[in-house]
């Protein structure tokens, strides 16, 4: 049985949308990947600085809608990621039972980014997802601090800067899940310069990374592009 993942933001409008969009194309065919908001702009479609940035990779931005986050959204789902502690906290006020489950992007990232597993090729996207909540518990303790970047701030309605640093960051984040949930696109992830903005940092990985390279390791700085370079699936 597919595993199924949800995304969940405000208004499923941007940020959650995005997320589900980045990850589908970072998994195998096991994992079903969609997308809710806590108080969605229901029937409205992505905001047009998103859709763009997203078209721009390649991906199909059109058809997307805003929906209600419901409970039986998250009990049909095996891995929810918010993009906000708030909204995490929304998920398991519905569902007090999808609490080991349930996790901000930047919280997974940052946990799996801090611990290296073998990858068995066996194994199928679903069934890492299965083993991600006792993963992701066992490195809590030792990894998120008060300190650690949990929330990816909201652009929506903001200025072009926002939306680009917004999506940055979610597909860093994303970029670090995937290479736990999905091993080979990990190793399809090489260097180079996306759409970071110059001077535009995204927040901090354990490891001493500065959240634009998915392991956790630290980026470079490329003084020929003139900024920041970030991982981008090729």
């Amino acid at each position: 049985m597919p595993s199924q993942v949800l995304t969940v933001c405000t208004g499923n409008v941007c940020r959650s949308p995005t997320a589900e969009r980045l990850l589908s194309i970072r998994s195998d065919t096991s994992v079903t990947v969609s997308s809710a908001g806590t108080h969605a702009l229901e029937g409205a479609p992505l905001d047009e600085p998103m859709a763009r940035l997203l078209t721009a990779r390649g991906l199909e931005a059109s058809t997307h809608t805003g929906r209600q986050l419901t409970a039986a959204m998250i009990e049909q789902a095996d891995l929810v990621l918010t993009m906000s502690r708030a909204q995490r906290a929304a998920v398991v006020t519905l569902v007090p039972q999808a609490v080991r489950r349930t996790y901000t992007l930047l919280e997974l990232a940052a946990l799996l980014s801090a611990i290296e597993l073998p990858v068995d090729p066996d194994e199928s996207d679903a069934d890492r997802i299965a083993r991600l909540p006792e993963i992701a518990s066992a490195q809590r303790v030792r990894t998120i601090t008060p300190r650690t970047p949990l929330d990816i701030p909201d652009p929506h309605g903001r200025s072009e800067r926002a939306y680009r640093q917004a999506f940055t960051t979610i597909d860093t984040a994303v970029a670090a899940v995937a290479r736990v949930v999905h091993p080979p696109a990990a190793r399809r992830l090489e260097w180079s310069p996306t759409l970071t903005e110059r001077g535009a940092r995204t927040p901090p990985f354990p490891g001493g990374g500065d959240g634009t390279d998915p392991t956790g390791r630290g980026g470079s700085s490329s003084p020929r592009h003139g900024g920041r370079r970030s991982w981008r699936l090729r």
